[in-house]
């Protein structure tokens, strides 16, 4: 008798994955997709154009910033307040935003002279080694401050000296 209940566990245990596996378990019978229509796009809503521009102060912004205004001045409070039309408020000063700085155009390309000194510098791995640096395609300023920078940056101030021979176009330098 044991044997027959284990059969039917097992007989109803199939029946109920064969029901899952085809989705009638849950009482929903499995629903293919709809074919999507390729003409319609599904970009979300553009946003409706302001009726007023956002530069110029409604009536509740100007009878706002007119009681702040009052405020302020009742209190004894120097200020500087510019509204949203561009007009200036209060008795402090105001400084004006200063103009960028246009550099100049660099002479050599971002990386290029570090790219060309790393081979030699890397030769400076122990105190009172000595590395002789050939000139090439660069001037003997940029290459003087490059290393030096690039030594300071990765052995410390001071770390490392340099020297310019003109007459056989090479830049020495020796770690201290």
């Amino acid at each position: 008798m044991e044997r027959s209940n284990e059969n039917i566990w097992l007989s109803r245990l199939k029946e109920a994955q064969q029901k899952r596996d085809l989705g009638l378990a849950t009482g929903i019978t499995p629903v293919e997709p709809k074919p999507t229509n390729p003409l319609k796009t599904t970009e979300p809503p553009k946003a409706p154009e302001p009726l007023v521009q956002e530069t110029v102060m409604n009536e509740i912004q100007k009878t706002l910033l007119n009681k702040a205004l009052r405020y302020l001045s009742s209190i004894g409070c120097k200020f500087a307040v510019i509204d949203l039309d561009g007009n200036k408020h209060g008795d402090l000063p105001t400084i004006e935003k200063k103009k960028r700085k246009i550099r100049a155009p660099k002479k050599y390309g971002h990386g290029m002279v570090t790219n060309y000194l790393r081979p030699f510098l890397l030769k400076l791995d122990k105190v009172g080694a000595t590395v002789d640096i050939p000139f090439g395609e660069f001037d003997y300023e940029t290459l003087g401050s490059t290393s030096s920078s690039w030594a300071c940056k990765n052995y410390g101030k001071g770390a490392v000296k340099y020297t310019t021979l003109h007459d056989i176009k090479i830049i020495q330098l020796q770690r201290i």
